[in-house]
């Protein structure tokens, strides 16, 4: 996928332009007073293409491999769009490319904490709270 990407952005007319690919995990638990309003978990992934062309900056997101080549078509459009129709023309500072991941120093995972668990927790503060 990401050799793919790479030629996809290769394309690009812009004066710069990048890709990033996202996956999201929700976990969500709210409460109504005493009442448990909802419990639930969500994964999503997806990509995000940002261009710069002629001082106007667009990013798009999309959910489709298939769909990049579109999608860095249209966010180049609305770059140009942005450029004419703005004073203020965006310009990055030179600066060396890096390429670095990071990953935080947890105490302890959320992912390895069950939905239980953290059902007990948020009812533990929504008490506290009552």
């Amino acid at each position: 996928m990401f050799e793919e990407m790479k030629k996809i952005i290769g394309k690009s007319k812009a004066d710069y332009a990048d890709i990033r690919y996202e996956v999201k995990k929700v976990s969500s638990i709210s409460f109504a007073g005493k009442e448990l309003d909802y419990i639930g978990s969500n994964s999503t992934d997806g990509f995000v293409i940002r261009v710069l062309k002629n001082g106007g900056m667009s990013s798009i997101a999309f959910t489709k491999e298939k769909d990049a080549e579109k999608a860095l078509r249209i966010a180049e459009e609305n770059a140009e769009l942005m450029a004419k129709n703005t004073d203020h023309k965006i310009a990055f500072a030179d600066s060396p490319a890096i390429k670095d991941s990071f990953k935080p120093k947890l105490v302890e995972d959320p992912r390895n904490i069950s939905i239980e668990e953290k059902l007990e927790l948020v009812k533990k503060y929504d008490e506290q709270i009552m």
